[in-house]
């Protein structure tokens, strides 16, 4: 019986995000802690599959310095997880309009004639194949999904509005992402690759 009391109170409950996000407001460096290993492997996740992100590590760890600096101003956040891939989701922007502008720079001094980069018309059929991946989407996951990145929605009121657990639609939303996002890598290697084989 003493085992079992004391089994029981060494386990304390996980802090919801709230505490924790008060707690680091008030500069808490236990608590980012806490935050950084509860959010860092899901966001390693969602930024594994883009190639432009050469190591995911360095990308989060600045995601969450970021976040340290902004820690006083956290407390007016509605969402933390949605507040962190939106993050990340900057992050990726600001990696991709970079690499763009180096491309750009090496074939204005290169000295090969031919063109680098990504034919026209693929943002198009890139658009169009990503829409057509969500509409495979189960059709929970498809309007979970749509609720947050099309009317960028917070998922406590996609809870709300669909009468789900804020649990229910981030698994929902994270087997959405993943479906999309393995769609759209198919569709990014099999564009490249046809690049590599066009005369």
């Amino acid at each position: 019986m003493q085992h079992e009391r004391s089994h029981t109170v060494n386990e304390a409950p996980m802090p919801l995000d709230e505490e924790l996000v008060q707690q680091l407001a008030a500069g808490s460096m236990t608590a980012f802690q806490l935050l950084y290993k509860r959010y860092q492997p899901l966001l390693h996740r969602y930024l594994q599959p883009f190639r432009m992100v050469e190591d995911p590590d360095e990308v989060i760890q600045d995601i969450f310095l970021k976040l340290w600096a902004k820690r006083e101003s956290l407390t007016a956040v509605r969402s933390l997880p949605q507040y962190l891939f939106r993050m990340a989701r900057n992050r990726l922007l600001d990696l991709h309009k970079s690499n763009r502008a180096r491309q750009e720079r090496e074939t204005a001094t290169s000295a090969d004639p031919e063109p680098s980069g990504m034919n026209p018309l693929e943002s198009k059929e890139f658009y169009e194949y990503a829409l057509r991946a969500i509409a495979r989407l189960p059709e929970r996951q498809r309007i979970i999904y749509e609720m947050s990145v099309f009317q960028d929605r917070s998922l406590d009121e996609i809870a709300a509005a669909l009468g789900l657990s804020k649990s229910v639609v981030i698994k929902q939303l994270y087997l959405a992402n993943k479906m999309v996002r393995g769609e759209v890598k198919k569709f990014s290697h099999l564009f490249f690759s046809l690049l590599t084989v066009m005369p």
